[in-house]
């Protein structure tokens, strides 16, 4: 280390560790000036001291703080220490208290300094007075500290220290003005968190699902992933990433965070493979992505002769191929910007021309009507179309095929999506799906086979018995809420004419709730309530009356 050198060869040495970790050499001599006094106060403790390096010779001079006295007052036999409140905490001391000293501990801005004698400190500066603070060069305390073995433990721990702040601190900055910016990087190794990759000698972490530890994704320190489509990547493979963010946490693990889904990764390859992005011709208004699935990009030229949508696109598509490629198969669409919310929307949903489009301010929801034969291709894969319009509007946007022409039935759609959003726990891009396919009530979901629900665009098996089971638990769970508190003589009274929960249902959603409610009805009113039925009405009027007589009303 570096207490093993002469003077001479400290300086190109400094400079070469500098260099090494690329930081600033200047700072690297106060490091290493630093580090000499921190050693000096792990060995002796409180007095104040100072040290200097020439930066060309490598001479190091430590200098103790005295405070001078009268030399009347000044006591021969010992080294008297003067205390008084420290208002200016200098950086460039530290204590020092000798062992053959006794201190009282005093608060951390207690100074301790040695006493000095007028007429020696005049021989140092010939104009200073009682109570002045004087530096007073401690002679050979480099050679002394470097023969002393705990005192080079001491410094070459604490200048190691040193320069791994000097070093993150580099890096920090290095990174702040990378941050919003595409990289090549280099993928170094794998860690519980993702991938941890190079760039200019710096860490960089991907976060990534990818089990690596064979540890619960969500167990992984709250990260995101930021990579598409569970993409894996190599060793020693160089990949692009956008720098997201710079935590200015000195004791984070991982400062630096990538990603390959910010919707700003695809703005920065789009800048490269566009010039006129690049030269702000054409501008990115927004952006919504669904990662590695569909992306829809908003963009508005600045030269009204300039076609922003074919720019980006490129001849045959070219550009926006090369894009897709880089997002492991990103759908890319690019919208052109319009002031005009139905005009925007049409340009959105290209090539799928909506017949009607409804936008309720109010509810801040937009209702699109397509062709029976677009709807899927309106909604989209995993209902991407939907969602990323939706995003991009700032409003809540259903797809209905055009069998659905008028307000009334327009408005038993949007009751049916909500009452399956709700039932079911589902997005609202599942409840529309299964709306427009035919599925009238909760009971014709869960009594449908997983086939029926696997035609649907988009559903494959798992979705399909996971979307019926809800059902079948959503309907189990009403129909117990709804009887608990109804007599089960009653219910039991019911069954045994018709054994169906929706038939019990019935009566109870109408307030009939008990055998004296069901004795006091007519026919008319239980046929109003139980609607077309496999009952007619002799069997109706044999349910009244045995209610009747089971109530006492007849005999």
């Amino acid at each position: 280390m570096l207490n093993e050198l002469q003077n001479h060869e400290i300086p190109k040495n400094i400079r070469n560790i500098a260099t090494e970790r690329k930081i600033d050499s200047d700072k690297t001599f106060e490091a290493m000036e630093t580090a000499i006094i921190k050693s000096l106060v792990a060995a002796y403790g409180n007095a104040k001291v100072s040290v200097n390096i020439n930066h060309d010779s490598g001479v190091i001079n430590i200098f103790e703080l005295c405070k001078v006295v009268a030399d009347e007052e000044y006591n021969e036999k010992h080294t008297i220490l003067y205390e008084e409140e420290d208002d200016n905490d200098d950086e460039n001391f530290q204590y020092l208290h000798r062992n053959d000293q006794e201190v009282v501990e005093k608060p951390k801005k207690t100074i301790h300094y040695r006493a000095m004698k007028l007429s020696d400190a005049r021989k140092i500066d010939s104009m200073t007075k009682v109570g002045n603070i004087i530096p007073r060069i401690i002679e050979n305390a480099w050679a002394n500290l470097s023969k002393s073995k705990d005192l080079i433990k001491a410094f070459n721990k604490n200048f190691a220290r040193q320069i791994n702040v000097l070093s993150r601190e580099q890096k920090y900055d290095f990174f702040l003005q990378k941050q919003g910016t595409l990289i090549s990087a280099v993928v170094k190794r794998f860690a519980k968190e993702g991938y941890i990759l190079i760039y200019d000698n710096g860490e960089i972490l991907l976060p990534s699902d990818m089990n690596f530890d064979n540890e619960p994704v969500e167990e992984r320190r709250g990260l995101r992933a930021e990579t598409i489509n569970k993409e894996r990547f190599s060793l020693e493979q160089i990949i692009q990433v956008y720098i997201k963010s710079v935590s200015d946490d000195k004791f984070a693990k991982y400062q630096v965070i990538a990603s390959r889904t910010h919707p700003m990764f695809l703005a920065e390859l789009l800048k490269q493979s566009v010039p006129e992005i690049r030269d702000e011709q054409i501008i990115i208004k927004m952006i919504e992505r669904m990662p590695g699935i569909k992306a829809k990009v908003v963009v508005h030229s600045m030269d009204k002769n300039l076609d922003p949508v074919g720019s980006c696109v490129g001849v045959k598509g070219v550009r926006i191929k090369s894009i897709s490629e880089e997002l492991k198969g990103e759908r890319i669409d690019i919208v052109e910007d319009s002031q005009d919310m139905v005009e925007f929307i049409k340009n959105a949903m290209r090539p799928v021309k909506p017949l009607r489009i409804m936008v309720d301010e109010e509810d801040q929801k937009v209702t699109i009507a397509v062709p029976d034969q677009d709807l899927s291709s309106a909604i989209g894969k995993f209902g991407c179309n939907t969602k990323l319009l939706s995003r991009l509007l700032k409003m809540r946007v259903a797809m209905v095929s055009d069998t659905v022409d008028t307000e009334q039935k327009l408005n038993e759609f949007r009751k049916l999506v909500e009452d399956f959003k709700v039932a079911l726990d589902v997005e609202e891009i599942i409840a529309q799906l299964l709306a427009s396919s035919g599925f009238k009530s909760l009971k014709a979901v869960a009594q449908s086979e997983v086939s029926s629900l696997m035609k649907i665009e988009y559903f494959d098996e798992s979705l399909a018995e996971e979307i019926k089971n809800r059902a079948i638990e959503y309907i189990e769970e009403e129909y117990k809420k709804k009887t608990s508190e109804v007599d089960k003589e009653y219910i039991d009274f019911l069954r045994s004419y018709v054994n169906e929960d929706d038939f019990v249902l019935k009566f109870i959603d109408s307030n009939i709730k008990s055998l004296t409610e069901l004795a006091d009805l007519d026919v008319g009113e239980v046929s109003d309530i139980i609607g077309k039925s496999e009952i007619n009405e002799d069997e109706i009027g044999e349910i009244i009356i045995a209610a009747r007589k089971k109530t006492g009303l007849i005999d």
